[in-house]
């Protein structure tokens, strides 16, 4: 199964490499920038090396998380890591995935296939789905863990959970909404956020990514009550890692939606700054993922020791 991800994996970043060379980039974006295409091409190259390397940890999570819950799946934790290890490969496999189906999208844009309402809508929904799945997963996972060592939550878990959510929430569905070109582009933007009415992007973009957070949120309170309750430093060690790195993941998550919501004021910032800005993103995603391949890695060499 490793060799068939890790080859899933090369065809992903293959096709996505073509995608970049083959299709045209706007004019209106490269007159902003003072760039010709070929220099955007190379430049996306040094976005690109980061983003695959990030698609490598992921699938080295898959793999690691997935052998392991292979291992001890007649355990009394082994339904829980199951679904933990389900969700990661949701998650993974959505990385590329969309990015590949953003790129096509594109492409069919320019050839006038389909309007640029519905390449974002796809996109947009898309990359929910994977997520609202992947999440449900991790945190059903987390759930049963915590149930086989009969782990609870404290009330001011839950409490400061909701807190913290509810706080993000309001401040998100306000900065969203508030959007100019939510529905339709403003300049300095050249394409609307979402091209679509208020009350669904209500429905269908910040509820559901509000849900996400909040499955999100309670997988690592569940996980960390869970190795709070398990025997084994060296146990404990490996699923503090893989905790924390869903943690960082989450966090990058919330940090991309409001970067989303923000477009507007982006597309009038300097190629510079917003090549720092995306630098800076797929750096924490890499601590997340990282984070979360050393923690299976850790479970899985465990596993076999024992």
């Amino acid at each position: 199964m490793a060799k068939r991800y890790y080859w899933l994996l090369a065809v992903l970043v293959i096709l996505y490499i073509v995608s970049i060379f083959v299709l045209k980039t706007d004019s209106a974006t490269l007159a902003r920038y003072h760039i010709s295409d070929v220099q955007l091409k190379f430049l996306s190259l040094t976005i690109i090396i980061p983003a695959f390397a990030i698609w490598l940890a992921a699938f080295y999570s898959i793999v690691n998380t997935g052998k392991y819950a292979q291992k001890i799946k007649n355990t009394p934790h082994g339904e829980g890591f199951g679904h933990l290890a389900n969700g990661v490969v949701i998650i993974g496999l959505g990385l590329p995935i969309t990015s590949i189906v953003g790129r096509l999208l594109t492409y069919a844009v320019q050839q006038n296939a389909v309007s640029q309402a519905f390449s974002t809508i796809v996109s947009t929904h898309l990359t929910i789905v994977f997520y609202i799945v992947g999440f449900f997963f991790l945190y059903r996972g987390a759930r049963l863990l915590a149930g086989s060592v009969r782990a609870k939550l404290s009330q001011r878990q839950v409490s400061g959970a909701i807190g913290a959510l509810a706080l993000i929430s309001a401040f998100y569905a306000f900065a969203t909404l508030s959007d100019p070109s939510r529905m339709a582009a403003h300049a300095p933007a050249t394409t609307a956020t979402y091209y679509m009415p208020d009350w669904l992007i209500l429905l269908t973009v910040i509820i559901p990514y509000i849900v996400i957070w909040a499955l999100g949120f309670f997988t690592t309170l569940l996980l960390a009550t869970y190795y709070q309750k398990v025997g084994g430093a060296i146990y404990r060690a490996a699923l503090v890692k893989l905790n924390f790195g869903f943690f960082v993941v989450i966090l990058a998550l919330i940090i991309l939606q409001f970067i989303t919501t923000v477009t507007t004021n982006l597309s009038g910032w300097g190629l510079s700054a917003l090549l720092l800005l995306v630098y800076l993103l797929l750096a924490v995603i890499a601590i997340g993922y990282v984070l979360i391949a050393l923690g299976a890695k850790g479970l899985a060499k465990l596993e076999e020791v024992i």
